[in-house]
C-alpha cells in the first residue's frame, strides 16, 4: 500500500495500522522510534485517529508529538 505520512510517501504492507506507518516513516527519516508512543496521529481532515486504526491504500496521515492547540 502507498500511504502519505506528513506529506512523504511510504510503501507499507496491506493491513498496516497507523502505528506501523509511523514506525516505517521514522525508520525512513532516521527518527528515534521511541517517539512513536507519544505521537498523536491525525487523518487528512485533522481528526485524531488511534494508533491501531487500519489504513487503506492512498490514505494520508500526519502526526505530532503533542496535542494540537485548538
Amino acid at each position: 500500500m502507498n500511504i502519505k505520512v506528513n506529506g512523504k510517501s511510504i510503501v507499507i504492507f496491506k493491513g498496516a495500522t497507523a502505528r506501523d506507518a509511523l514506525l516505517r516513516y521514522f525508520a525512513r527519516c532516521d527518527i528515534d522510534r521511541r517517539h512513536a508512543k507519544d505521537a498523536v496521529i491525525y487523518d487528512k481532515w485533522g481528526h485524531t485517529i488511534s494508533p491501531d486504526s487500519p489504513l487503506t491504500n492512498n490514505q494520508e496521515i500526519t502526526f505530532s508529538t503533542s496535542e494540537k492547540d485548538e
